[in-house]
């Protein structure tokens, strides 16, 4: 038994040599084809490899960088200021200062560094330098404000006169301390130009629109209330036909002086049975003053060879509608009072004298308000050249006032009567110098039955539709 089991034993080992041996042969065979796989494929590179290129040179280094040296390992050293644009144009004012907002783009700062920026004047300027000014709000910069953008601003004063295209040129003055480093900066736009256009002088006198201010002639030459107007003169292509239509908003003066007697009373009590009443005469001065808010609306036909294109002054003749809203305030002041009669009577009884048409000397302002509607024809004559504009009207028509007084204030002696129908004439002239838009304007309306002159002068600055926008704006553009 024994010897069974060292046989079989034996067997075992021989089998496992044998195994061993032939996967050791076969391994040996696989590496050795491989490797000659390998060597087949290096050859065969080598023989088809192209020559290598030679080095690429090395680049120059950037001048922005150079000055880092062997710094440049700590941080950035790259400075990038800028202008947010190349190029603008901004248009002289006669109204007000002209002040627009330009920015300053800080890109880069190197690390650790403080800069302070400012914007120059370049002597390629044909401004004068006392036409101009320039501010900013920061100069000193870090790398805490890479990124952001600074505001300066660029003042051009308002200026009557007309002058030609006028540029600014500006640079940027960057420092380190003492030390100028404009030089290393990479900003795309480091120079700015600004082109400063002239005043526009008014070529059209067709589409105008108005702002200035009253004057009051009854107590002497006196600047009060604001005055405004637009004027459209809308001739056809041809000239013969046109429409003139007028919005405005005025203040017109009235002054009517009375000698005629005015009767009013004054009531006494006396004791507890009778009353003592006081008659008395005087003389009163009314002054009648209306801010007028209006619209007139009149069909043109131009007059006959008289008015030719090639003429600088033509005749029209004009049918005109009108509507105007008159807030009015009438002053009354009363002088010369006399004692007239005095009369004593019983509680109870009625006052033996009749005061109908009576006036109260306590009441010296009433204020209302009265619509007027005017139908009527005329005649306007325009005179337009480059150097002036005189527009003149003269007509007259019916009205028809409306008004909203009362019942206390319908009893007293107005300078109007509700609701009359009632005749009318009036007068106008608009004249304006081109250059600074200087308009001088005055006109005259009186009633027939009720007479009552209304007349107002006003002074103001002529302004073309396309530049009315300017007046609105914030005194900082942009």
């Amino acid at each position: 038994m024994k010897t069974y089991n060292l046989q079989l034993s034996i067997k075992q080992f021989l089998l496992l040599v044998i195994l061993l041996t032939s996967v050791s042969i076969f391994a040996q065979e696989e590496v050795q084809q491989n490797g000659a796989e390998v060597i087949e494929t290096v050859t065969t590179t080598e023989e088809t490899e192209e020559p290598s290129p030679e080095p690429t040179p090395t680049e120059t280094p950037d001048p922005a960088t150079d000055d880092a040296g062997e710094d440049g390992e700590e941080g950035d050293t790259i400075l990038k200021v800028q202008f947010s644009e190349a190029t603008d144009s901004l248009t002289r004012s006669s109204l007000q200062d002209v002040t627009v907002v330009y920015t300053l783009e800080i890109e880069k700062i190197p690390d650790g560094k403080t800069y302070t920026v400012d914007v120059k004047v370049l002597s390629s300027t044909t401004l004068n330098a006392n036409e101009f000014s320039i501010s900013t709000t920061k100069t000193s910069f870090t790398d805490a404000d890479e990124g952001k953008k600074f505001k300066f601003f660029l003042t051009v004063p308002k200026d009557e006169m007309s002058d030609r295209n006028r540029q600014i040129d500006l640079g940027l003055i960057i420092k380190e301390g003492d030390e100028d480093k404009a030089e290393t900066n990479t900003g795309a736009i480091q120079k700015m130009t600004i082109k400063v256009l002239p005043i526009a002088k008014l070529n059209d006198y067709n589409y105008l629109a108005y702002i200035g201010t009253n004057f009051d002639l009854v107590d002497g030459v006196e600047a009060n209330k604001l005055f405004f107007a637009t004027n459209l003169f809308m001739p056809n292509q041809d000239g013969k036909y046109g429409t003139y239509v007028s919005l405005y908003g005025n203040r017109s003066f009235s002054s009517t002086d009375s000698v005629t007697t005015r009767n009013f009373r004054e009531d006494l009590m006396v004791g507890n049975d009778s009353i003592t009443e006081f008659s008395r005469v005087a003389d009163r001065r009314t002054t009648y003053q209306a801010d007028n808010i209006g619209m007139q609306m009149s069909l043109l036909r131009k007059l006959g060879d008289h008015s030719a294109s090639r003429r600088a002054t033509k005749g029209y003749f004009m049918l005109t509608g009108e509507f105007i809203w008159r807030r009015s305030k009438t002053d009354y002041q009363y002088t010369n009072i006399q004692d007239r009669d005095t009369i004593t009577y019983a509680i109870g009884e009625s006052s033996p004298v009749d005061y109908s048409g009576s006036y109260n000397p306590n009441l010296t302002t009433i204020y209302g308000n009265q619509f007027d509607l005017n139908l009527g024809a005329g005649l306007m004559f325009d005179h337009s050249n480059d150097k002036i504009s005189v527009r003149f009207q003269v007509g007259g028509g019916l009205m028809r006032p409306f008004s909203t007084l009362s019942s206390q204030e319908r009893r007293l002696d107005q300078p109007f009567r509700a609701n009359d129908l009632d005749a009318f004439y009036y007068g106008k002239i608009w004249i304006t110098e081109p250059n600074a838009g200087l308009t001088v304007h005055a006109e005259i309306y009186n009633r027939i039955d009720v007479p009552t002159p209304y007349m107002v002068v006003t002074l103001s600055k002529a302004i073309n539709f396309k530049s009315l926008g300017t007046i609105f704006e914030p005194v900082a553009t942009r």
